[in-house]
């Protein structure tokens, strides 16, 4: 025992004997040089596992790409490091690029958005990927001015490809019987310390008592409040939040619903069923327009505003993390008094969309 116990403690009456594993452990911590040996061994070891599993999965992208003619890269957010760094997504679009590339498959950036590209890393991962590329767009002006800060100076502005969806044609509507306006609160895990890529409790917090501060005034207003999630487990959780903060329960009251949403057309309908809408997610806002419906947006990313300027609506637009109660309850009462000429303008500036998109969908085609 006292060879292998260095400080010589026995072992507690009635425990079990030291396993073989704890036993070399404890031998090699009485030994700090082959203790440090083994660590450095052990970290090697799993440092070539990790190479040999992604030149295995590098291999298998060979595979599929060699039989391929293009590779089209689409996302709303696919060039940024916020969300897990520059060896997440930047590294993943390099690494497809490249294969590609390699395998004489053509490649087309459709739509792209960015976000934050600052290591040297994350934008030369995001700079050769680009470059690679027979074809690239971007979804708004602003990744446009990311990218060619990158070093990539062509490429053409295209709106997002959802805005191709003919998504008020595919199902009839089923008009709702109402006897109140109804509010489509379409909320984001902003800040959230379980879900979000930069965690502040504080900041969530702060978030969600505004949020629910809000609902409780529409509701005292006479309105009735329809929670539509874009991403089915995070928004969920704001909403439980919402609620909890409000006093108010789950299910069962008539002034707070939440219809079903499984999928994207299912927050299509739901949103286009409403009067007016509230939204943070990205798509919340793309498809509320798409139903030409009065919206109020809180941006948490300069997407959000950025397509909100483009449809004439940089007036109803507010800083998810610096707006008060107070001003979004003045911006919603000033939406809802300009409610038509609102609908006009959205209507006229997002006519052209379906056909750009289509546009381009054809000449990557011809690729």
């Amino acid at each position: 025992n006292s060879d292998l116990n260095p400080h010589n403690k026995p072992n507690k009456p009635g425990s079990p004997p030291p396993s073989l594993k704890n036993k070399i452990k404890q031998v090699l911590k009485a030994n700090p040089a082959t203790h440090q040996s083994a660590k450095l061994a052990r970290t090697g070891f799993r440092k070539l596992e990790q190479m040999l599993a992604e030149l295995k999965f590098m291999v298998g992208i060979y595979k599929t790409v060699k039989n391929l003619d293009l590779i089209a890269m689409p996302g709303s957010g696919q060039l940024n490091e916020e969300w897990g760094g520059p060896w997440r997504y930047p590294y993943s679009l390099f690494r497809w690029c490249l294969i590609a590339r390699l395998a004489g498959c053509k490649i087309a950036f459709l739509s792209v958005g960015a976000g934050t590209v600052e290591s040297a890393w994350g934008r030369f991962f995001c700079r050769s990927a680009l470059r690679l590329a027979q074809y690239k767009s971007f979804r708004d002006e602003n990744t446009r001015q990311v990218v060619e800060g990158l070093g990539v100076y062509d490429g053409v502005v295209v709106p997002d490809l959802a805005f191709s969806l003919a998504l008020n044609e595919e199902q009839p509507q089923a008009e709702l019987e109402r006897s109140k306006p109804v509010v489509g609160i379409n909320a984001i895990s902003y800040c959230d310390p379980r879900s979000w890529y930069e965690k502040d409790q504080r900041r969530y917090d702060e978030y969600i008592a505004k949020l629910a501060g809000f609902c409780g005034w529409l509701i005292e207003s006479g309105y009735r409040i329809h929670f539509v999630p874009n991403e089915i487990r995070m928004d969920n959780w704001v909403i439980d939040d919402v609620l909890a903060s409000m006093g108010r329960p789950q299910q069962g009251d008539e002034d707070l619903v939440r219809p079903e949403t499984l999928s994207y057309r299912d927050v299509y309908q739901n949103l286009s069923q409403c009067d007016y809408v509230i939204a943070s997610r990205f798509h919340g806002l793309l498809f509320s327009f798409l139903s030409c419906t009065p919206i109020i947006t809180l941006a948490f990313h300069f997407k959000l505003s950025a397509l909100a300027k483009a449809l004439g609506q940089q007036e109803y637009t507010l800083d998810i993390g610096q707006f008060q109660q107070a001003q979004l309850q003045q911006c919603f009462e000033r939406l809802v008094h300009n409610a038509d000429s609102v609908k006009a303008t959205i209507a006229d500036r997002v006519a052209p969309y379906p056909q750009r998109v289509d546009a381009q969908f054809m000449a990557v085609s011809q690729l």
